[in-house]
């Protein structure tokens, strides 16, 4: 992390650059080797050095108090979420909340392979497309609730366990921080249909790939999530949107 922190600086950061250092009466005046903790401000005073490297994911917020924590720490978190600098070097896929599985990433959970393709975050025009072109193919609500949109991701499913199962016994749900929405959302209902996962069985080896739609509020966020349980409902993964 401490080379590519380097590299990273020595990108955009020039020998000249006009810089003032703001002395933070939160935070401790001086490290623990003796040097003066201090925030860079660029000239213009729009942006700081080492918020931009947070922002960057070429450094870890410090652990002592001071005035920006809270704004710094939502940087941070943003990068490890999107996978910046040496997160996306050195954090594995997990699917968990902090670190969810990238776009197109297959992992075995349960008896089970998935992966997940790329979210549209307003599906509602392909709908009505696909259900003209092939009428009663999908099932959905025109007049879903004011605010929501309709999100949908292909998922390709592989049955790597031993015998059959079914597809239906499956639980997909969107994740939006601590909300969770599906294809029946209120009183909205999402597409579904032979373009979509559904009451299917699948034997040991067979693949299926089909569309899971969520009816969500919009605008669909860029920490929003995708996530698959296990049959016993104690463990999930989480999938990232974009």
């Amino acid at each position: 992390m401490r080379n590519g922190s380097k590299r990273d600086l020595k990108k955009w950061i020039k020998p000249g650059r006009v810089v003032w250092l703001d002395a933070d009466r939160r935070a401790p005046k001086r490290d623990r080797q003796g040097h003066l903790l201090a925030d860079v401000i660029t000239e213009r005073g729009d942006w700081t050095i080492p918020g931009t490297q947070l922002d960057d994911g070429w450094a870890t917020l410090p652990e002592y108090k001071f005035t920006e924590r809270r704004r710094y720490k939502r940087w941070a978190e943003k990068a490890e979420y999107m996978r910046k600098g040496h997160y996306a070097k050195c954090v594995k896929n997990f699917g968990t909340t902090k670190h969810p599985y990238e776009v197109g990433t297959s992992f075995d959970f349960g008896p089970w392979r998935y992966e997940f393709g790329l979210t549209d975050i307003d599906a509602l025009p392909e709908m009505q497309a696909e259900n003209a072109a092939a009428p009663g193919t999908v099932v959905y609500d025109q007049d879903r609730r004011y605010g929501y949109t309709y999100a949908r991701v292909p998922v390709t499913i592989t049955r790597i366990g031993s015998g059959s199962g079914s597809v239906s016994w499956l639980d997909f749900e969107y994740h939006r921080r601590s909300e969770t929405y599906d294809q029946f959302s209120g009183d909205s209902w999402c597409g579904t249909g032979d373009a979509y996962i559904d009451d299917q069985t699948l034997s040991q080896g067979q693949t299926l790939t089909g569309f899971v739609c969520a009816t969500v509020p919009s605008p669909v966020g860029g920490t929003d999530m995708w996530t698959v349980d296990a049959p016993d409902l104690d463990t999930s993964r989480f999938i990232s949107v974009h």
